[in-house]
């Protein structure tokens, strides 16, 4: 008969308090984003981007440079795509706080998943990984600026789902290699193939910095580390694709507003 294995009283211990530490920091981040979810004012740093989402709502340009000159005196200094998520909520609701925190929480939701499943990837136990995610989350920021409505926990959401869908798919690309060995590695083909095996995370990457401006670094890591694990033509590709959509987009921004 197989005996049944038993985790060590320290693997036990361990694990008996992560359990208690994720329950705390569950109750702690319910409490908050109900308080936020339920509170009719501001809790900091809003004001302006409820204001942009309004104005966006109303069909107006948001990016008119006018209105640093003039009234209303405002400017956007932020890409579009969190006010694009929220203005919807504004337009159909009327003036509120709760769906710009609404779009925050889900974020970070999206954010504990995407972290726990790079860690794991990265050959973390789930015990392990549990706690890296106890450590990020137990944070006074991450706790407050999950239920904040403002563009930021929105382009972590996107950052963590570039990361998580990139090295999913890393983890794979070297039994392509070995599959297409004696192909042409220079190949236009090849290229295009390449484009569309990281299409997801080339778009996530994309979304993350339109929703946050610091986000760029995002396709530019993993650009980088592409090149320094001697994949240069997925490195030429993942930077050139993200930079080229990045540029469309921008340019077409521009013409537009």
């Amino acid at each position: 008969m197989v005996e049944k294995q038993t985790l060590p009283l320290g693997r036990k211990l361990l694990l008996l308090l992560t359990i208690i530490a994720f329950a705390i920091m569950a109750t702690l981040y319910i409490y908050g984003w109900l308080n936020a979810l339920m509170s009719p004012l501001s809790i900091g740093y809003e004001g302006a981007n409820l204001y942009i989402a309004c104005e966006l709502a109303k069909g107006k340009n948001i990016y008119y440079l006018s209105t640093m000159i003039s009234p209303p005196w405002s400017v956007t200094i932020y890409p579009p795509v969190y006010f694009i998520l929220v203005a919807p909520f504004q337009a159909l609701f009327g003036w509120n706080f709760w769906s710009g925190r609404l779009v925050s929480i889900v974020s970070l939701l999206v954010t504990a998943w995407a972290s726990f499943r790079v860690f794991s990837i990265s050959g973390s136990s789930k015990l392990v990984s549990a706690l890296a995610l106890s450590t990020f989350l137990s944070y006074l920021l991450t706790w407050s600026w999950s239920f904040f409505g403002r563009v930021d926990m929105l382009s972590m959401a996107f950052s963590s789902l570039a990361l998580e869908r990139f090295l999913t798919i890393y983890k794979n690309l070297d039994q392509n290699d070995d599959a297409s060995a004696g192909k042409n590695k220079q190949s236009v083909s090849l290229w295009m193939a390449y484009a569309w095996t990281f299409r997801l995370p080339i778009l996530f990457s994309v979304l993350a910095v339109f929703a946050k401006q610091p986000s760029v670094v995002v396709p530019a890591v993993i650009s980088i580390f592409l090149l320094v694990r001697n994949k240069r033509a997925e490195a030429f590709v993942f930077g050139g694709v993200s930079f080229l959509i990045c540029l469309v987009i921008l340019s077409a921004s521009n013409l537009l507003t």
